[in-house]
Order: structure tokens, then C-alpha cells, then sequence
């Protein structure tokens, strides 16, 4: 797999810098957030990352399940364990909901 935070980017995480190329597929979406969650994420990759899988999970669930298969409630787990503080976190939501709309 490619880089899987350049992955994220373009498929919308709400991250500053240029978005190069091809939205991913949803299971490549999925594929670069397994990676992540896999390693230790601090900061604002870990805050992007909350609001992206908040955006995806509760706006388009279908999807998100069914792209997630078996891991999308240990990534729902997750995100609810990593908020930070929320005002923040609703600010990257909306950032996230708007790229993923284009995304999805």
C-alpha cells in the first residue's frame, strides 16, 4: 500500500496541503485507517483522523460498515476513546463531511 496518511489526504482528511490525484476507493480508505490506527497517533493526525471517522460513521453508515467490514466498530471504538476536545473536533468534522461528500 502507498503511504497511507497521503492515502487519507486525499480521500479527505481534514489536513492542510494540496490534494493530488484520484480519490481512493472506500476499501482503500479503509485499508489506510487500519494502518494508522495501528501505530501510535498524536496530536492533530490523531484529531483529523477522530473527525474523519466520525464524518464517514455517521453521515454515510452503509458505507462505512460495509467498507470496514469486521473492524468498523473497533474503528468507532477507537475514535470515541482518541476525542480530544470538541470544539476542535467539530470544526475537522465539518472539514471532513464536506471533502468525504465529493469523496463518497
Amino acid at each position: 500500500m502507498r503511504d497511507p496518511w497521503q492515502l487519507l489526504h486525499r480521500a479527505g482528511l481534514p489536513m492542510a496541503g494540496e490534494r493530488n490525484g484520484a480519490p481512493p476507493s472506500q476499501e482503500e480508505i479503509a485499508e489506510a485507517m487500519r494502518a494508522v490506527i495501528a501505530t501510535r497517533i498524536t496530536g492533530r493526525e490523531r484529531d483529523a483522523l477522530v473527525a474523519f471517522i466520525d464524518a464517514w460513521q455517521q453521515h454515510w453508515p452503509t458505507s462505512f460498515a460495509r467498507s470496514l467490514g469486521g473492524d468498523a466498530t473497533a474503528v468507532a471504538r477507537w475514535s470515541e476513546a482518541h476525542r480530544g476536545d470538541e470544539g476542535r473536533r467539530l470544526k475537522l468534522r465539518r472539514i471532513a463531511l464536506a471533502n468525504l461528500a465529493t469523496t463518497l
